[in-house]
C-alpha cells in the first residue's frame, strides 16, 4: 500500500493464500450493539429539534405507538411499523392542506403521501421521542447488474436516518409499497424466544426432578447396570434421529417442489423459492420485503458467485419478472428448464465457496426445515379449523 492508500502489486506470484473474516449479519450486529455507550453524537440537540406548533400532536401519536420503557431501537421500530401500517397510503397526489396547517399535521390527518412525507414524519416523531434523526435524500438502486446500473430521476427517494446509541446512524424505511428501498432487518421488531425457551426448559427440568424424586426405587441393585448403558444409548439414538429428520425434511421439500406440476409461472415461482431457501440455508438471506431484482443483486453480492453467477441470477430474475408481470404466454417451457439449471448451478457454486462449518450446518440443520417444523402446529390448526 503506497502513501496514497492505493494497493499495488509488488511482484507476481505463482500461488497465494488468503484469509478473511466473514462479517456478522447486519441485523445481529446492530441488535448486539444497540444501547451500548460509546462515542457520543456531536450537535445532538440539532437533531432533536421539534417545531413547537406540532409538538403536542406528535406526543399524542407517540402515546399510542410507543410502549413505555421501550429502547431507542424498539421505539424506532414501532414508529416505522405505524407509518407502514394499513392506515397510510402511498400516493403522489396530496390532499389539499387546510389554511395554516403544518405539512406534518396534514400528513397525519390525511395519512396520504409519498416518500418525503413518510420520511419527514418519522424524523419528527423520532425527535419527539428523544431519538436524534435526520432527513436524507438520495436514489433507489435503479436497474442493471453489479457492474453497471441505470439510475433515473424517477429513482429519487427520501428516507430517515436515526442515531441509535452504540451503533450510530441507521437507515429506516417508513415508506410502504414498491417505491421504497428494502427493509433493513434491524428495523423490524424481533421475536424474543429466550424467555419462553428458558421457562419451558425450567418447567421440564422441574417436572423431571419431581417425577424422579417421587418414584420409588424398584430393584435398584439388579437394574443399575442396565440403566447405565440404556440412557446413553437412548440419548444417542435421539440425537441421530434429530440429525436425520432435518436434512431429510429439507430434501423432501425440495423434491416435492420440483415434482409438483403446475403452470410455467408456478414452476418459475417454485424455482425462485428453492433458490432463496437454499441460499438461506447457506447463510445468505434475501432482504425482507425486497423485489426479486433487488434480492437478486443482494444475493449475488453476498455470495460472490462471480461473472457467470451474476449472469445466471439475472436470467432467473428476468424470467421470474416475466412470469409475474408479462402478458400470458410467458415464460416458455425452455425458459423454465433454463431457470432450473441456473438454480442448480448457483446453489452448487455457492455451496462450494462456503467454509466447512457453514456447509455442515446447512446439511444437518437447514433453516428451511426448521421453519417447516416450527410452522407445523399452525398448519394443523388451520386444517382442523377448515374441516369444522
Amino acid at each position: 500500500m503506497d502513501s496514497d492508500g492505493v494497493v499495488r502489486v509488488a511482484d507476481d506470484a505463482q500461488s497465494y493464500t488468503i484469509s478473511y473474516d466473514e462479517p456478522l449479519d447486519e441485523t445481529e450486529a446492530v441488535l448486539a450493539a444497540a444501547g451500548d455507550t460509546g462515542a457520543g453524537l456531536q450537535d445532538r440537540e440539532e437533531y432533536l429539534a421539534v417545531e413547537p406548533e406540532i409538538a403536542g400532536e406528535l406526543a399524542q401519536v407517540l402515546d399510542e405507538v410507543v410502549e413505555p420503557g421501550d429502547s431507542q431501537l424498539e421505539s424506532a421500530q414501532a414508529i416505522q411499523s405505524y407509518l407502514r401500517g394499513n392506515d397510510f397510503t402511498y400516493s403522489l397526489e396530496l390532499d389539499e392542506r387546510l389554511p395554516g396547517e403544518h405539512p406534518i399535521s396534514q400528513f397525519l390527518r390525511t395519512k396520504r403521501g409519498y416518500c418525503q412525507q413518510f420520511a419527514a414524519t418519522m424524523v419528527h416523531l423520532a425527535r419527539a421521542e428523544g431519538i436524534p434523526a435526520r432527513f436524507v435524500v438520495g436514489f433507489l438502486p435503479g436497474t442493471g447488474s453489479t457492474q453497471e446500473r441505470v439510475v433515473r430521476a424517477s429513482d429519487a427517494h427520501a428516507w430517515p436516518e436515526l442515531w441509535i446509541d452504540g451503533v450510530g446512524w441507521l437507515r429506516f424505511e417508513p415508506t410502504p409499497g414498491g417505491r421504497a428501498a428494502s427493509l433493513p432487518g434491524y428495523s423490524l421488531p424481533q421475536q424474543d424466544t429466550t424467555s419462553s425457551t428458558s421457562t419451558t426448559s425450567s418447567s421440564t427440568t422441574s417436572s423431571a426432578t419431581s417425577t424422579s424424586q417421587d418414584a420409588a426405587p424398584v430393584e435398584e441393585a439388579d437394574t443399575g447396570t442396565q440403566v447405565q448403558w440404556q440412557r446413553p444409548l437412548l440419548l444417542t439414538l435421539l440425537v441421530v434421529a434429530l440429525l436425520a429428520v432435518l436434512p431429510l425434511t429439507a430434501l423432501l421439500l425440495r423434491e416435492r417442489a420440483r415434482r409438483r406440476r403446475g403452470s410455467p409461472q408456478e414452476q418459475v415461482e417454485r424455482e425462485w423459492e428453492r433458490l432463496v431457501e437454499g441460499l438461506g440455508d447457506l447463510g445468505i438471506d434475501a432482504p425482507p420485503g425486497a423485489t426479486p431484482r433487488v434480492s437478486g443483486d443482494h444475493l449475488v453480492q453476498r455470495s460472490g458467485v462471480g461473472g457467470r453467477g451474476t449472469e445466471q441470477m439475472h436470467r432467473v430474475v428476468t424470467t421470474l419478472e416475466g412470469a409475474r408481470y408479462a402478458p400470458p404466454g410467458r415464460p416458455e417451457p425452455d425458459e423454465v428448464e433454463q431457470v432450473g439449471r441456473d438454480v442448480d448451478d448457483l446453489l452448487a457454486r455457492v455451496r462450494r465457496s462456503r467454509d466447512t462449518g457453514r456447509r455442515v450446518r446447512a446439511a444437518l440443520a437447514p433453516p428451511s426445515a426448521i421453519r417447516w417444523w416450527g410452522s407445523l402446529p399452525g398448519r394443523v390448526v388451520d386444517v382442523v379449523t377448515r374441516r369444522r
